[in-house]
């Protein structure tokens, strides 16, 4: 009997000691794996890249899935509307709607390479075939500044009669004889035998043949989680319910939502802003008898997509175009443009996008430098919405952490107890 007394007491103190040292246990194990990911990081970023890149149609599907949902919800929500509960259509609504947006991006696609293609082409071509005419307009323009003004500087001078002196066709023909020169000379050292020059050719059609098949793998795919993305997103809240507790379950279908509902406002808003706005500019620049109206407009739709820094490349792009041809109309451009952006961003993007995002201007700019550096021009796209979810779930993470503490932070920044909510 004093044994069996004995054991207990030794099991409730072996208990006892384990709950003690398991929160160092978790520290300690997760310090050892975080430092054999920092020992090891080109490695375990070898491994995340390799899995990453068996997922690539995954991804490239759940992407294409997410932006195509955003005009099929309102055409379902359009014909839901229309057709009677127990009509027979009802149950193909969804099929029908799918159907339909994939038509629209074909029409859209269609109407690119038919329309505005050859005009995209033809004025590419016309900038080309008269740069050496747009260069000797520009240095006499410049020259008749100078001599307006009385600007009398020799080395201005002699860099513009320079300029003026180089022969921009020929110079152009050079620049491609010797980009063909150089690229042979590349393939002769990289090519050193006809079975490695088989090799890298087989290995560059292998690459392209596999993000090709990618892309359309993962379209297909694509139309199959819209037909039943209800189905799939139940799937994975009772994956995340049967990993996490309940409580951290609803946090993490908060957050989805949080995200869904600020990335959907974003790429909608910004796609309809961008086509909107260029359309704008087009029509007034075309009633203006502008230069390049068509490609400016185009540069405008898909710079549009970046928030600040777009519309600056989009205006800057465009008044040096049409400064090459007519500086007193890249002046008027300038002007135009800032009336229709003033106009466009006071007026219209209200209207259009609604709410903001929630972000504060000044991190605007910083997510879309620091997004923009580390992923590129798709960061810089994902810039704003992503580093507006990270801001709201970072205030709200704060203002939990404060009201835990029972304080509250005043508009001079004192620290003050928070009123309790009897008194």
């Amino acid at each position: 009997m004093v044994e069996l007394a004995s054991r207990m007491v030794k099991q409730m103190k072996d208990k006892k000691l384990i709950v003690e040292i398991k929160p160092l246990l978790v520290v300690v194990t997760y310090t050892i794996i975080l430092g054999t990911i920092v020992l090891n990081y080109q490695i375990v970023f070898g491994i995340i890249g390799t899995l990453f890149g068996y997922l690539k149609p995954l991804f490239i599907a759940l992407g294409i899935a997410y932006v195509l949902n955003l005009p099929m919800k309102a055409i379902e929500k359009f014909i839901l509307k229309r057709v009677n509960e127990k009509s027979k259509l009802r149950s193909r609504v969804r099929g029908i709607s799918i159907l339909i947006t994939t038509i629209l991006v074909l029409l859209v696609i269609t109407a690119f390479f038919v329309l505005i293609a050859p005009q995209l082409i033809k004025s590419v071509t016309t900038l080309i075939e008269n740069i050496s005419g747009y260069v000797q307009n520009l240095v006499n323009q410049i020259t008749a500044f100078l001599n307006e003004n009385n600007i009398n500087n020799k080395m201005i001078s002699e860099q513009l009669n320079n300029i003026a002196k180089i022969d921009w066709d020929d110079f152009l023909v050079s620049v491609g004889d010797w980009l063909l020169a150089n690229s042979k000379s590349i393939g002769v050292t990289a090519s050193k035998s006809i079975e490695q020059a088989v090799n890298n050719f087989v290995d560059g059609t292998l690459k392209f043949g596999g993000s090709f098949g990618a892309w359309i793998t993962g379209i297909f795919i694509s139309y199959y989680l819209l037909s039943s993305k209800e189905k799939f997103i139940r799937q994975a809240r009772k994956l995340i319910a049967a990993i996490f507790s309940n409580k951290q379950a609803e946090i993490i279908f908060r957050i989805g939502k949080q995200a869904n509902q600020i990335y959907s406002s974003f790429i909608t808003g910004q796609l309809l802003e961008a086509f909107i706005f260029s359309g704008i500019v087009l029509v007034a620049m075309t009633l203006l008898k502008m230069e390049y109206a068509l490609l400016i407009s185009l540069v405008i739709l898909v710079a549009s997509l970046i928030p600040v820094f777009g519309a600056i490349f989009a205006m800057c792009f465009g008044a040096f175009l049409i400064f090459s041809v007519n500086p007193i109309q890249a002046v008027w451009f300038i002007v135009v443009y800032q009336i229709l952006q003033q106009l466009e961003n006071n007026l219209i993007y209200p209207k259009v996008v609604g709410e903001s995002v929630g972000l504060p201007g000044v991190w605007v700019l910083l997510s879309i430098l620091v997004f923009g550096s580390m992923f590129g021009l798709l960061g810089m796209l994902l810039a704003v919405p992503t580093s507006a979810l990270l801001y709201q779930l970072t205030c709200k993470l704060i203002n939990y952490v404060l009201k835990k503490k029972n304080i509250e932070i005043s508009e001079l920044g004192n620290i003050e107890k928070m009123e309790s909510e009897e008194g």
